[in-house]
């Protein structure tokens, strides 16, 4: 996870597009979702660091494809002109279900600072295949973590708390043409979201339902992240403000694949607008 845990930590959190960073010597969740990243104080310094991780890795066979990565950073220092000429859409649906009050209105908030920082906001519609995708996603997770643990699973499964548990039990129990049945909805809402973002530049989200759950039992809902990991998509959370309890919250823009640039020129002209990511809560 790289978008959630920077928004409930008030930091910027870049999950790059598929194979933009190679995976070699992580750990794997799910093969086919996996997506490192750099999570820092500034868009700029997530910039520096995807610059000094990105690019090809023949231990990784999903990098040799990839486009060479740009200069971010240098990017970014020669391109001051806000956000002007980016277009951002605002989901239809979807990504404003169930989120709390005061993150919803923080996003709003945010929405209006594009605006002002030169960006044409407006409403996209989503794929009709949008859901499917969502729940063909549960299918995918499932399956390949019960594929990465199964034998030490079976070898030791006092090792492994409730939760992984039963993640690895449901994915044990799905057959393989459910998983190819689910890959293949993910082509269709890969075609289908590619297709929206040729009507604008970046998609702009909240990016957790709410700040960080109280205790350590859940990292929170990743039902607003899942899209850009199912897709592979780039995205971003980028601190939009803090709640009256002095919780951060977060920001998600997403972009096109291998277009991490764009979403981090929309981040670093909301960033400078607003300067959240210079505050800290009172503690």
């Amino acid at each position: 996870s790289i978008v959630r845990p920077s928004a409930f930590c008030g930091v910027v959190g870049l999950k790059p597009t598929f194979g933009r960073v190679s995976r070699h010597g992580v750990h794997p969740l799910a093969w086919t979702l996996d997506h490192p990243g750099p999570m820092a104080r500034t868009v700029r310094d997530v910039a520096l660091i995807l610059e000094a991780i990105a690019g090809p890795d023949a231990h990784d066979p999903a990098t040799l494809s990839a486009p060479a990565p740009p200069r971010y950073a240098a990017f970014l220092d020669e391109h001051d002109e806000g956000g002007k000429g980016l277009r951002v859409g605002i989901p239809d649906r979807y990504f404003t279900d169930g989120v709390d009050p005061e993150a919803e209105e923080l996003y709003r908030t945010a929405l209006r600072v594009l605006e002002t920082v030169g960006c044409a906001v407006r409403e996209i519609r989503l794929p009709p295949e949008f859901e499917a995708g969502m729940e063909a996603h549960e299918v995918i997770v499932n399956a390949e973590v019960a594929a990465v643990h199964l034998d030490r699973y079976r070898a030791r499964p006092d090792d492994y708390g409730s939760k992984l548990r039963a993640t690895i039990e449901t994915g044990l129990q799905i057959p393989a043409p459910t998983y190819v049945r689910a890959q293949q909805v993910r082509t269709v809402v890969i075609r289908g979201l590619r297709a929206v973002l040729r009507e604008v530049d970046a998609i702009a989200t909240p990016a957790a339902l709410g700040p960080a759950p109280e205790g350590l039992a859940s990292t929170g809902s990743p039902v607003l992240n899942r899209p850009f990991s199912f897709t592979g998509f780039p995205s971003l959370s980028v601190p939009c403000g803090f709640t009256e309890t002095g919780l951060p919250v977060g920001l998600q823009l997403a972009g096109r694949p291998f277009d991490e640039m764009t979403v981090l020129r929309a981040a670093a002209a909301y960033e400078s607008a607003t300067g959240w990511g210079r505050r800290v809560p009172p503690l």
